[in-house]
């Protein structure tokens, strides 16, 4: 429940962005929806001085500090990640010489971090724990989907459908206030694979539901369609975390959390390439649908891909 508490307040505060940033961006501009994050800094700063405690102090220097940070592991990893995303974000112009650029760097990272013995990312402990990598995939796999939705739904409602930007920021708020929901309702199950199953047929049945959706569309019809897509962004968090924590080892328990992150940004980055390709400069209905047709086959991919998952527990856990 504890975990069920941060997920439930991660998810809450998403509700208010699209709508929050709908109406900033309608009266002050879209430049202005970066000024709502200095007060946000400021005040977790603030709270971070009264009410975190302090570190321990180290007794190491800093050439200790930096022999534990993998400096080499992190700029391999950076320098992987930006060419993989070079080539994603042009997809309607494929930069195919970054394809084997981003290989070579990809395969330098493995060889660095599997020779370390205290790497940025343990790649032995991804190889070697195959329940965790495959919780891991399923994480992408999983917040594809409302990453298309958050990024790319409001775009079609403001091009298309001509809503004004708050109007679009409020179409939302259905998916964000079932994610809010159902990560309560998640967080009550005794189990991991039931939450993931439905979660998947969620998000097949409202992408397939997208499909149907035009510019001249009833509102209460693209809201409710949209608000299936948050069944598993909020069912499925809490049994994702649990599903970690028992695959995990003790020792690297910090480090899988940090992997369920990464693989989080993996969706998104995902999500960002398949907007740029189906939308291109300008966003239509036929765009619009052909997006729901991908996201629809990545649901059912994902939905086989659980069923066929032996790795998770099939009864209670404790």
């Amino acid at each position: 429940m504890a975990m069920a508490t941060l997920s439930l307040a991660a998810i809450s505060t998403q509700a208010f962005g699209p709508a929050l940033g709908g109406f900033i961006t309608g009266v002050f501009g879209w430049h202005a929806i970066f000024s709502v994050n200095v007060p946000l800094a400021l005040i977790t700063a603030l709270s971070v001085f009264l009410w975190v405690p302090r570190d321990v102090p180290r007794t190491t220097g800093l050439r200790e500090l930096v022999r534990e940070i993998d400096i080499p592991g992190v700029v391999l990893f950076a320098a992987a990640l930006l060419s993989l995303m070079a080539f994603l974000m042009n997809l309607d112009r494929p930069l195919w010489w970054m394809l084997p650029v981003s290989g070579a760097i990809w395969t330098l990272f493995w060889r660095h971090s599997a020779r370390r013995r205290q790497p940025f990312i343990d790649v032995r402990m991804l190889a070697a724990n195959i329940p965790l990598s495959l919780t891991l995939v399923r994480v992408t796999l999983t917040l594809l989907i409302p990453y298309c939705v958050m990024y790319g739904f409001a775009q079609w409602l403001e091009s298309s459908a001509h809503y004004s930007p708050g109007a679009a920021g409020l179409m939302t708020l259905p998916m964000s206030v079932m994610a809010a929901v159902c990560s309560l309702l998640g967080a009550r199950s005794r189990g991991i694979r039931a939450p993931f199953i439905i979660g998947a047929a969620a998000s097949l049945i409202g992408c397939a539901g997208l499909i149907l959706l035009y510019s001249n569309t009833a509102p209460w019809l693209i809201a409710s369609m949209v608000a299936l897509i948050g069944i598993p962004m909020g069912l499925t968090s809490n049994p994702t975390q649990t599903a970690i924590y028992l695959q995990a080892p003790a020792s690297e328990m910090g480090v899988a959390a940090g992997l369920q992150r990464t693989f989080t940004y993996f969706g998104a980055i995902g999500a960002v390439s398949l907007l740029g390709l189906m939308f291109g400069t300008h966003v239509t209905d036929k765009g619009f649908h052909n997006l729901a047709l991908v996201m629809t086959a990545a649901s059912a991919l994902l939905l086989v891909f659980i069923l066929l998952d032996r790795t998770l527990p099939r009864g209670p856990v404790e």
